[in-house]
């Protein structure tokens, strides 16, 4: 356990280390130390399914068992006031092929995180937390195996942006990782 620990704070360190130039570098490190981080605290809550599918899978379980972490620790690391013009410019991103906002959360109707930070609706922590969870899953599939390219200007800015948020969330999980 103590191995899952020194990665996340490995991969954190490399996030924090690329700066500015590397954007989709940073995306990646912060990303896996992320994970590595859920990982870590669901290990400590219940038995970590070594079959899981995907990064999604990681995600929901994470938010199903550490609701606690989350709801007490990390859901406002994603609503920091350093991260309004992050939120802002999200909600006002949208996709290429499909015209609609990236930020749709789980698209459940009337329950767009666009929406929400953009002003017009509430939301709790929590649900922000868990909708800004599955975007950003959305957008590491789309850099991983789709559409994202670091010769494209307006997905480099979308991936700093993402940047600021993963940082935040991982600063909250630097405490909780075992």
């Amino acid at each position: 356990m103590l191995e899952r620990s020194r990665y996340f704070r490995d991969f954190f360190r490399r996030a924090q280390s690329q700066g500015e130039d590397e954007p989709f570098e940073t995306f990646i490190f912060h990303w896996v130390a992320m994970i590595i981080g859920f990982t870590d605290l669901l290990s400590y809550n219940i038995y970590v399914n070594p079959k899981y599918k995907g990064d999604r899978d990681v995600i929901d379980d994470f938010l199903q068992v550490c609701e606690h972490v989350v709801e007490s620790r990390l859901s406002h690391t994603i609503l920091e006031d350093n991260l309004e013009e992050s939120r802002k410019f999200l909600a006002r991103r949208r996709g290429e092929r499909r015209g609609g906002h990236i930020v749709d959360g789980s698209g459940r109707p009337g329950e767009l995180l666009a929406t929400c930070w953009g002003n017009n609706s509430r939301m709790n922590e929590f649900e922000q937390f868990r909708n800004f969870l599955y975007v950003a899953c959305n957008i590491r599939n789309n850099l991983f195996h789709g559409t994202k390219s670091f010769m494209n200007e307006s997905d480099v800015e979308l991936i700093r942006h993402m940047n600021l948020f993963l940082k935040a969330i991982n600063v909250g999980l630097q405490d909780e990782v075992h």
